[in-house]
């Protein structure tokens, strides 16, 4: 490697064999970097230039305030350590962070009889397995495979938050290895990858690490091209990502709290250093994209649809919102920072909503809605994507989770069955003071219409799923649903009516099959009742279509009251219609008392249903002491 200069753009071969001093003479420096650091390495002169280093970089954590500490630390690398198969090596790595991230540290703080001495003997131990663990990591890596992302994420932290822990020829053969991972690393983002990865993994690597790491050697020449690589990545993947109100697209829900643990250690890291990762629309974007996540929050700090168990997300968020911009007094801020600081505890009702901010919102472009009642922590939650065959739901009620997965149905056309494998689309939205409301439809060989309702009351702690069936012709129609239960939720058919209770832990819903007869004596060709790890509803029809509704109740005051459903007659011009033209059905519990409308056969002419006259497709509505209908929700055709 003689008269061969390494810097960000060159090709690195020979390093191996070249002890520190020679390495480090080596390096292609900036003209505008530091002339003391710089003047130190051309002499070769390693533990000054790590002391000079550490003095102009080093960046440790400001104290926190003081709360709860993370199962897994304070690192910000932990966030996505679950995101990849980890090797032994970098299991290793990840052990040695934990530690240095001292999780014990209140235990160490006691003072005993011989108190500080005790202290400072437990610290040396401590800094000295750190120290052991490294130089084995350091060794490791010169005989095994090149150093992966995941521990190059890890090791940034090791470098920039963590140097006081590290004995300085140790830290020197940190930053050594880095810096020829990073320059590798730059080499090979300019040739394709051999498999095919998770976007989040793409974005960690592609955007993060040469934003980060080019950051971190900016001192180097060229570091600058391979910074602004990473930095353009974020920005085209934050904007190609996420609609224009921030709502990210279904497909990355399911992993992304590892999208937002790269977007958010690149915010931070651009703040450390006093430098712009991004401004206008894009860091509007991610101000949006933020408010949208946070929405999605569940109180058992989990992000609705996600699959990530490990990671709390609520600790990205908390860091995601004071990075965006929030105030303090915000409650995109106060639900996360809530959560996060004390994750077990049962929440209280505590209503954050103002008039003006509804945490509800929709994406056509992202095939995602979320149906919310307010920024409370045990607020109401629904979010339904529907970019598969079959929408996929997670319901949270009073904090608990109640449904989750994928919400299949089946059709039945004279016993044949009929493919539903199709796209679905939102056809309706619409949030308002009373509830949260989105319809979505599919359409199927271009005469068969599948509709699916969803209202979310906002004040008064129920679930409408109402689904319908249009344009059979003069077949039999056969309706089955399937609504996924949550993990540890049992469902229970109650004996005498048709009634099911879903119960976890305190919160017990209940299950109303409005369109089938409440008593068991009263003899039907459908059924509703638990089946598995979901509720089954079946509902048939001798032509043209039907209209099966589902009501999901969970208030407090009424868990134990007597409810009362009934089908309505519907008369049009005095004539009385069939259940498949148009269809109502009324609840009364305690002192709801709902009104549920649906036409499936479109008409220009008013219709009635109790005493209730309308031209509308939808209705919702609660019947006051005089019977008349207050409408919370109202559909045109």
């Amino acid at each position: 490697m003689d008269g061969t200069k390494l810097k960000f753009g060159e090709a690195v071969t020979g390093h191996d064999a070249l002890t520190d001093s020679k390495f480090l003479q080596s390096v292609a420096w900036r003209k505008s970097a530091d002339k003391a650091l710089v003047r130190l390495a051309r002499r070769g002169e390693s533990t000054e230039f790590c002391n000079r280093w550490l003095s102009l970089y080093a960046n440790p954590p400001k104290p926190k305030r003081k709360r709860k500490r993370s199962a897994k630390g304070d690192s910000m690398a932990y966030w996505s350590r679950s995101a990849f198969e980890l090797s032994s090596r970098a299991s290793q790595l990840f052990d040695i962070l934990d530690l240095v991230e001292n999780r014990e540290i209140g235990a160490l703080s006691v003072v005993g009889e011989n108190g500080n001495g005790q202290i400072r003997s437990k610290h040396r131990q401590r800094v000295r397995r750190i120290n052991e663990g490294l130089l084995e990591w350091i060794q490791s890596v010169l005989t095994e495979s090149p150093i992966s992302p995941i521990e190059l994420v890890g090791l940034l932290d090791l470098l920039v938050t963590s140097s006081a822990k590290l004995d300085p020829a140790i830290w020197f053969q940190i930053w050594r290895q880095t810096l020829t991972a990073t320059l590798q690393l730059n080499q090979s983002l300019e040739e394709p990858y051999g498999t095919v990865l998770p976007a989040d993994h793409y974005l960690l690597i592609k955007g993060e690490l040469p934003w980060r790491y080019g950051l971190f050697f900016s001192d180097l020449q060229n570091s600058g091209q391979f910074r602004r690589k990473g930095r353009n990545y974020l920005r085209t993947v934050l904007l190609d990502a996420t609609d224009t109100d921030g709502c990210p697209n279904a497909a990355s829900l399911e992993r992304l709290p590892y999208w937002l643990a790269s977007f958010v250690r690149s915010l931070d890291a651009a703040n450390r250093r006093r430098v712009s990762l991004w401004k206008g629309q894009t860091a509007d974007r991610f101000q949006f994209f933020v408010e949208r996540a946070v929405s999605f929050l569940r109180s058992d700090d989990r992000l609705a649809l996600s699959d990530t168990p490990s990671i709390r997300p609520s600790e990205i968020l908390e860091v995601a919102a004071k990075l965006a911009g929030f105030k303090r007094s915000s409650p995109v801020r106060r639900l996360p920072q809530e959560i996060s600081s004390n994750p077990t505890k049962r929440p209280k009702r505590r209503t954050m909503r103002r008039d003006d901010d509804y945490p509800g919102t929709q994406s056509d472009w992202s095939e995602v809605a979320c149906l919310r009642t307010d920024w409370s922590r045990d607020a109401d939650l629904m979010v339904v994507a529907h970019h598969k065959s079959f929408p996929v739901i997670d319901v949270s009620v009073m904090g608990q989770p109640l449904l989750e997965g994928q919400w299949e149905a089946e059709v039945s056309l004279n016993g044949e069955a009929v493919a539903l494998d199709t796209d679905w689309e939102c056809v309706c939205w619409h949030s308002d003071d009373d509830v949260d409301y989105v319809e979505l439809q599919s359409t199927i060989e271009g005469r068969l219409k599948v509709g699916r309702q969803i209202v979310l009351s906002r004040d008064d702690r129920y679930l409408l799923l109402a689904d319908s069936v249009a344009g059979a012709g003069e077949h039999q129609v056969e309706y089955t649903s399937r609504l996924p239960l949550a993990e540890g939720v049992q469902a229970v058919s109650q004996t005498e009516s048709r009634e099911c209770r879903l119960r976890r832990d305190k919160v017990t819903a209940r299950l109303f099959p409005l369109a089938l007869p409440q008593d068991r004596v009263q003899s039907t060709a459908g059924g509703c009742g638990p089946y598995s790890d979901h509720v089954l509803l079946k509902q048939v029809s001798s032509r043209e279509g039907l209209f099966a509704p589902m009501l999901i109740d969970w208030h407090p005051r009424r868990r134990r009251k007597a409810a009362e459903w009934r089908t309505l007659t519907v008369t049009e011009s005095r004539t009385i219609l069939k259940p498949w033209q148009a269809a109502g059905h009324r609840l009364r519990l305690a002192d709801l008392h709902l009104l549920v409308y649906r036409t499936l056969q479109e008409s220009e002419s008013s219709r009635a249903v109790l005493g209730h006259h309308t031209l509308q497709e939808t209705v919702v509505g609660n019947f006051d002491d005089s019977g008349e209908v207050e409408a919370l929700l109202l559909v045109d055709q």
